[in-house]
């Protein structure tokens, strides 16, 4: 079931919406240029731990009365775009990935904002929250959410100071094993070299700052079927970075797809926790890494 996301900055949400379990990256709307006069400076690029903890994947959502909520956004202009990541509590372990945010941000930097029925196939659920831009870049800005599952049932509001996460650039190196079932394997070496964030050509044609993209390569010792490989250009019309959510699919030298999933652990963003990794194609098809932690 498609759930429609309406976030209103004044955010209006494009509706895309992806359940944790069987998630990829999703499928990017046509973005257009905002008119009317220019909104204040892009302080909200980046991204933003807003609400409660780092959502996890596979979820840990914390009974705590708390949603947990992080979120990448980019304003070009006063058009903003992103997407997110939140996990709330509901019966134990439930979360949802990968929503589209496009809106406007107003010439006084205020907006609220709706996430409503996200993507767990239940209808009334909502997540509001309000807020003022950052006067500064990197600067926090404050807040207040309400969260509504009427199939729980609970409703659960507070407020927050949003905190900035630190930006998937740099070098991350780890060791795995790749074997065509989890367990066991080939023992290799992984390291990645990745920049967020850049100037792009946006679906529609005009060009812009997006903070959810990432470009890369990636080093693989120990295997026999591919040793580097660069981050797939069709990414930009996906979403890279979901608050702290990662996908990472890097087309390799011999032709395969090898495709990395997971969530980035630690406000700095030192530390990703690959939670799928799965190689499409070519001599290693069907092969799957074992645990995988990346750190910076």
């Amino acid at each position: 079931m498609r759930a429609d996301l309406k976030l209103f900055v004044v955010f209006s949400v494009l509706a895309c919406v992806g359940v944790l379990s069987g998630c990829g990256p999703w499928q990017s709307s046509v973005e257009t240029a905002a008119s009317g006069p220019p909104g204040p400076p892009a302080n909200l690029n980046g991204d933003w731990l807003i609400s409660g903890s780092l959502p996890s994947l596979p979820s840990t959502a914390q009974q705590n009365g708390v949603v947990n909520f992080a979120a990448t956004l980019s304003v070009s202009n006063s058009q903003v775009t992103g997407a997110g990541s939140f996990s709330y509590p509901c019966g134990g372990l439930v979360a949802a990935f990968g929503f589209a945010i496009s809106g406007v941000v107003d010439s006084s930097g205020t907006f609220t904002a709706e996430v409503a029925s996200p993507s767990l196939q239940q209808d009334g659920v909502s997540l509001t929250f309000s807020g003022t831009v950052p006067s500064q870049d990197g600067g926090v800005w404050s807040g207040t959410y309400t969260y509504v599952n009427p199939g729980c049932p609970r409703t659960l509001s507070g407020s927050f100071t949003s905190t900035p996460l630190g930006t998937l650039t740099g070098t991350y190196t780890g060791s795995t094993s790749l074997s065509p079932g989890y367990g066991s394997g080939t023992p290799v070496s992984i390291t990645l070299q990745l920049t967020q964030g850049g100037n792009v050509t946006l679906p529609g044609g005009a060009s812009g700052y997006s903070a959810d993209t990432l470009s890369g390569t990636i080093a693989v010792t120990g295997s026999t079927c591919f040793h580097s490989g660069t981050i797939a250009s069709s990414n930009r019309y996906q979403y890279a970075v979901s608050g702290n959510y990662v996908d990472l699919p890097f087309t390799m030298d011999d032709g395969s797809l090898f495709d990395l999933t997971g969530t980035f652990t630690d406000i700095a963003a030192n530390t990703i926790s690959i939670s799928s990794g799965a190689v499409s194609s070519g001599a290693c098809a069907s092969n799957r890494t074992g645990t995988l932690t990346l750190q910076r």
